[in-house]
């Protein structure tokens, strides 16, 4: 549209790379949840004990207070990872799903752009 310095080709482009883009965030995405990590088992010395005869004893914990009092944290370390990772993943979500919006209003304008020369020309 050359009155409003408007290239229709430029657009487009624009609409196809934005597309692009957001089919390869919402890879990402889909991507973020299939992060496997693998079991660490716990260490012998807690593993409950058997006297052969069906009875188990749990050792006794004598770890020392530290700065996530009597035990290593892991539990909360992985509830931590695991609550950023399900953030993480909804913002990927939401910037693919508007980058793809993007796309498509990027194609109705150049759409729109073209009827107008048409019907001018």
């Amino acid at each position: 549209m050359p009155d409003l310095e408007v290239d229709l080709a430029e657009l487009q482009v624009a609409a196809k790379g934005l597309a692009e883009a957001g089919d390869l965030v919402m890879g990402a995405c889909a991507g973020a949840g299939m992060v496997d990590i693998t079991d660490i088992p716990a260490p012998a010395s807690v593993i409950p004990r058997s006297d052969g005869k069906g009875n188990y004893t749990s050792p006794k914990l004598e770890a020392p207070d530290n700065a996530f009092g009597r035990e290593l944290g892991f539990a909360n370390v992985a509830r931590a990872y695991d609550e950023y990772r399900l953030m993480l993943e909804g913002q990927l979500r939401t910037l693919g799903e508007h980058t793809l919006g993007l796309s498509e209003a990027l194609n109705q304008v150049a759409g729109l752009y073209g009827a107008a020369d048409q019907w001018r020309g």
